[in-house]
């Protein structure tokens, strides 16, 4: 099994995937694309804790993105 989910730039998909390791989570990323690729034997509790960990890390680099933009129109 293969998944992938691109994001909008590749700065944002490596730091998604630093972040879901610090979860205990391996992605790949590929360019601007996390790539997904759990073992066959993985159990639908394993795949859902992993997607939870992918989410909140999209969700805290997404955030943090926001932040650092907002922040930095404010010193404009």
């Amino acid at each position: 099994m293969i998944s992938a989910i691109d994001m909008a730039d590749d700065r944002s998909a490596q730091a998604v995937c630093r972040r879901a390791r610090d979860g205990g989570l391996l992605t790949r990323p590929i360019r601007e694309t996390i790539v997904f690729m759990p073992p066959l034997c993985i159990s639908r509790e394993q795949i859902d804790k992993c997607l939870d960990t992918l989410q909140e890390s999209i969700t805290d680099v997404l955030t943090e993105n926001a932040r650092l933009k907002t922040s930095s129109s404010m010193i404009a």
